[in-house]
């Protein structure tokens, strides 16, 4: 449960302080391993051979963008689209 507004916060957890349209204050409990991000950013990231993720998470990743643009993209537009992504060096 989290903490109410204005009050001591546990330093050895991660919140998030969200305002309502109202102005009232919520807090959420961060997950140890969440990050914030753009999604912008997540192609340079997920192709960053620093990046560390296991191997089994980058190929779920793959296969749900795989599906996501194959559900998305009009069958038709799929080649125009795939010849003109950027290619990513690995």
């Amino acid at each position: 449960m989290p903490p109410p507004p204005h009050t001591n916060i546990d330093i050895t957890r991660r919140w998030l302080t969200v305002y309502d349209a109202d102005g009232s204050e919520r807090r959420q409990e961060v997950a140890a391993d969440a990050c914030v991000m753009r999604p912008q950013d997540l192609p340079g990231l997920l192709a960053d051979p620093g990046f560390q993720i296991a191997p089994e998470l980058l190929a779920q990743i793959g296969w749900a963008c795989l599906e996501r643009h194959r559900a998305t993209q009009p069958r038709s537009n799929m080649a125009q689209v795939s010849a003109t992504a950027p290619m990513i060096a690995g």
